[in-house]
């Protein structure tokens, strides 16, 4: 499986969690926005891992947006074109449709683990910043 097929695979099960949670017609939105947060997550938890290995501070507070608005809005826009425009996660829906059910079932695991890995990742680059005494490297 090659990594764009991974990446639809991902929006797959994250339409099928959605679609099975709340019984609307918005379940390939809600997809895109949990895709856009993971990559928005997985960002910040490689700048914090950064900012921990090499004890340098990143300050933003002159102006913090100019650095955050122009990556999500990347990551929104390019995410919208890969999936939602002309449906073209649909296409990719059929063939994991047709998967058998050990599959669908190690899709599912490897989809959970992922998204628990991004989750975890961001919570541990935290509280390694924590740790750091930052007075020291001012």
């Amino acid at each position: 499986m090659n990594i764009k097929t991974a990446y639809y695979l991902l929006f797959y099960k994250l339409y099928c969690f959605f679609k099975a949670a709340w019984e609307d017609s918005w379940s390939d939105w809600k997809s895109l926005i949990a895709i856009n947060t993971l990559e928005i997550l997985l960002i910040t938890g490689l700048c914090v891992w950064l900012e921990v290995i090499f004890k340098v501070s990143v300050d933003l507070s002159a102006n913090p947006y100019a650095f955050v608005i122009p990556i999500a809005v990347i990551i929104v826009v390019s995410n919208y074109f890969i999936f939602l425009q002309k449906n073209k996660w649909k296409s990719y829906a059929e063939k994991f449709k047709n998967y058998s059910k050990a599959k669908k079932q190690l899709a599912s695991w490897t989809v959970f683990v992922f998204v628990l890995a991004i989750l975890a990742n961001v919570i541990l680059a935290f509280y390694a910043m924590s740790q750091i005494d930052w007075a020291k490297y001012r």
